[in-house]
């Protein structure tokens, strides 16, 4: 009878010692915990997207169970990766628009303007990337080709650095710009009193504040995507260097809505909007008021594989 109670209450006590459960056990690892002493260890458990704990690989394999077991074979286990300065914002409304780096010559970015607006017919055409030294060419291009190939559809194609931009006659009806029109802290590049067509510096916020705003759905697909290819190199955490009021609030619907699965620090622009939310907040003297959106802790298998 005693042999009999033993036994019992041996099976309850490894029940109980091997009673919790957790979404995913990592096991058999070189996991770099990246804390001071910089420890290493040999398994995890996680559960509801955070790491329950760390330890050695009969305690984590003992204590919890999993219906998601994985054998690192050894390979090397660490936190997601930070990118410490990036625009997703900025890339998502990039990818929405052409594509012009790797043009070979002004045709080539020609072509493909061409065939992305016979693609999409969208009423304004803009697009980023072309770098004219690519084309065996020294100085900034005119517009002469745009304004013969787009002779009534607006064009907008900024250089690849961001800071020059080229427009056609179209364009320049569109918003009203003239021969005589200046921007402070901005140039527009003539030749012979006549505008070439070449924006440089704050010049090109005439043009960019007066460009049709993608919507949320448009912008919403774009960023799943670019969440998609940061997580299969491993990141999983992004420094949002410069966010509207607007795109902070698409953000935080993405994440309340669990499609938001990186982790974003977002830096506001000073606008009255995000001033307003600096009073409110009780910070009123920073520039910009950092807020962060933490969705899902993440590892990264050496090998690339992201494990969630």
């Amino acid at each position: 009878m005693k042999i009999i109670y033993v036994f019992t209450f041996l099976f309850l006590l490894s029940a109980c010692y091997k009673g919790k459960t957790v979404d995913l056990i990592i096991h058999n690892a070189n996991v770099k915990v990246l804390n001071d002493q910089m420890e290493t260890s040999e398994a995890i458990a996680i559960a509801d997207g955070k790491i329950i704990e760390v330890g050695p690989e009969r305690q984590i394999l003992n204590k919890y169970t999993a219906s998601n077991i994985i054998n690192a074979q050894k390979k090397d286990v660490l936190p997601g990766f930070h990118d410490a300065h990036g625009h997703l914002m900025s890339l998502a409304r990039q990818r929405l628009n052409v594509d012009l780096r790797g043009t070979q010559s002004e045709y080539e970015m020609i072509a493909r303007l061409e065939k992305h607006h016979q693609k999409h017919k969208q009423q304004v055409l803009v697009g980023r990337g072309w770098d004219q030294s690519l084309w065996g060419e020294e100085k900034m291009p005119n517009n002469d080709l745009l304004n013969e190939r787009f002779k009534d559809l607006p064009v907008a194609v900024t250089r690849i650095d961001g800071h020059a931009m080229l427009i056609n006659q179209a364009m320049m009806k569109h918003l009203g710009i003239t021969d005589s029109t200046e921007v402070k802290g901005g140039k527009f590049i003539k030749s012979g009193g006549k505008f070439t067509g070449i924006l440089l510096d704050h010049a090109l916020d005439l043009v960019n504040k007066n460009l049709p705003k993608p919507t949320n759905a448009a912008l919403k697909k774009e960023l799943i995507q670019i969440q998609e290819d940061l997580i299969a190199t491993g990141i999983t955490h992004v420094h949002e260097a410069g966010l509207s009021a607007e795109d902070r609030d698409l953000l935080i619907e993405m994440a309340e809505n669990n499609e938001l699965l990186i982790h974003v620090y977002g830096m506001l622009f000073p606008s009255k909007k995000t001033c307003s939310l600096q009073k409110k907040t009780g910070i009123s003297k920073l520039k910009t008021y950092p807020f962060v959106v933490l969705k899902l802790l993440q590892m990264v298998l050496w090998d690339h594989t992201v494990l969630a």
